[in-house]
């Protein structure tokens, strides 16, 4: 009755203003629906309420746009008249409304969807613990199943009258794509089925999404479907970590479906995607493989920097010719690289050698154009390698180890420098260099003595008036911050008994003073440090 009362009202009202017939037509609309779906609704259990509330807004939305259709077909013939018009006034917001009943009962059964793909978050403490017997049983009581088996079929519906309205605006499309993957997604939890086939289930629905994206040209459609494929791969991922041989067979299967996406897709974004996958599912397959064959987790780290730099390889391969995808797969490496080495701490010599592997990929990538800025992180895990090395074996003077490698380093530096002229002093000196000094500044932090880290001082502060003297910036910064290192290491007791000493309000006062001194002096500070930017940047 309240809906005939304001879709009168709309009536009423459509000569004067169509804006308002509209909106109180899509209200009438959608208490219609409401109310010829609230009997049965209240019949039935309450998962069930939403299925019957979405086949209601369906069906009252289908016969709104078939009225909306027969109108805009009596226009084009020409007869009519005031009926047909009305009728399209009408109809559409009706059909809105119903929509919007729709919306809310997919919105309603979306934490029960959610739910059925959150079981694998509760595995994190039991891997390949063995399977349950069905895809219901899978999920912990924090996220147990609370729909009802029209789920899928109200996200179904809910992603059909997005498609629908998809004449309005595109991102409809992408929005309808979203919703039927996650209502694919929610069928093996809802029919309860073994889960065997929900494993099934869930790794064929992340390659057809895939191929979806791959197949289409329409970019916002490609990215929707690959992205929600990429969901679909970590959550079958994830569902199989039930069993070594399920999560072997599982990830197999994503790596050739993701290798044949990232070779064969039309679009750039589901190339993107399938490479994305590829790599991640080599590093779970290295992951695996040594664990299931009783191999501790260090050694399977080992295994995954071996994948990470494949990747690393193929993205060389590709730079020339798919720059989008050779740069999806060195990040994707990098990824895989920094999860390899993490594993490999289990021990100092497997982390010595993971560091290896790793500073060594990153001095090979740095041999790529526009990819320098790899060297320094790459000096820098060798030289991390050969500290824990050092102190893996037992090492507290490191010195006799370092010394003659950065002496070496040094000279072939120097005889680099003489044959090329333009070859910078970091690239020259600076590996030399961090041998020498960074592993006994390790060693000089741990040492309670004062003769190590003073002569420590000194030889940065020698290397620091050398590069002065010579204008080199490796040298000169290198040598400055080991000095000031080592120097504040000592110096920080005394300061901290010196401040203890005081009253408080001491240090307090000296900071608000130097505050207020730089303030007073911006300009000068300003100029100041202008001139010494411009001085580094004329050094080697």
């Amino acid at each position: 009755m309240l809906a005939a009362v304001i879709g009168l009202a709309g009536a009423s009202l459509a000569r004067r203003s169509r804006e308002a017939a509209s909106t109180l037509a899509g209200v009438s609309g959608a208490l219609i629906v409401v109310g010829l779906a609230l009997p049965a609704a209240v019949a039935l259990p309450g998962p069930w309420a939403a299925g019957v509330f979405a086949a209601f807004a369906a069906a009252g939305a289908g016969a709104a746009g078939a009225g909306a259709a027969w109108q805009a077909t009596a226009r084009q013939a020409g007869h009519g008249g005031k009926t047909a018009a009305l009728l399209g006034t009408v109809s559409r917001p009706a059909a809105a409304g119903a929509a919007a009943v729709l919306g809310v009962a997919g919105l309603l059964v979306s934490p029960a969807a959610l739910s059925a793909l959150l079981g694998p978050l509760t595995w994190a403490g039991r891997t390949w613990a063995g399977p349950p017997a069905s895809a219901r049983a899978a999920l912990s009581a924090a996220v147990a199943w609370h729909g009802s088996p029209d789920t899928p079929v109200v996200l179904g519906l809910v992603s059909l009258a997005c498609w629908r309205a998809a004449t309005l605006s595109r991102s409809f499309r992408g929005a309808s794509i979203a919703i039927a993957a996650l209502a694919c997604a929610t069928v093996p939890v809802a029919a309860d089925m073994p889960y065997w086939a929900a494993i099934v289930t869930l790794s064929v629905l992340a390659a057809v999404l895939l191929g979806v994206g791959a197949a289409v040209t329409d970019r916002m459609l490609a990215g929707t479907a690959s992205a929600a494929g990429l969901a679909a791969g970590v959550i079958a991922a994830a569902w199989s970590l039930t069993t070594p041989a399920t999560t072997i067979e599982v990830l197999a299967v994503l790596l050739a479906s993701g290798g044949v996406v990232a070779v064969a897709a039309r679009s750039t974004l589901a190339t993107m995607a399938g490479t994305a996958q590829t790599v991640a599912a080599a590093a779970g397959l290295a992951w695996a493989v040594p664990l299931a064959s009783g191999l501790p987790v260090r050694q399977a780290g080992l295994a995954v920097l071996g994948a990470a730099g494949l990747a690393q390889l193929a993205a060389a391969l590709l730079a020339r010719r798919r720059a989008l995808t050779s740069l999806t797969a060195e990040m994707s490496g990098w990824l895989a690289a920094v999860a390899g080495v993490a594993a490999t701490f289990g021990r100092p010599g497997t982390a010595s050698l993971g560091l290896l592997v790793l500073g060594t990929l990153c001095l090979g990538a740095a041999t790529r154009p526009h990819r320098q800025h790899l060297l320094w992180a790459g000096l820098a895990s060798l030289d991390a390698a050969l500290c824990v090395w050092l102190a893996a074996a037992g090492v507290h003077t490191p010195e006799p180890y370092t010394v003659p490698v950065a002496a070496a380093a040094i000279a072939f530096g120097w005889q680099r420098m003489r044959r090329s002229p333009g070859t910078g002093s970091w690239a020259a000196y600076g590996p030399g260099l961090a041998i020498a000094l960074l592993p006994s500044l390790v060693v000089a932090w741990q040492d309670q003595g004062w003769i190590r880290p003073m002569l420590l001082c000194l030889a940065a502060a020698a290397v620091t008036l050398a590069g002065v003297r010579s204008r080199l910036a490796a040298p000169l910064l290198l040598g400055a911050a080991v000095a000031v290192t080592g120097a504040g290491r000592e110096l920080a007791p005394a300061l901290t008994r010196l401040t203890g000493m005081l009253p408080g309000w001491v240090p307090i006062a000296v900071i608000g003073i130097a505050l207020l001194a730089a303030g007073a002096t911006y300009e000068a500070r300003l100029r100041d440090l202008r001139r010494l930017r411009a001085a580094l940047g004329r050094l080697r």
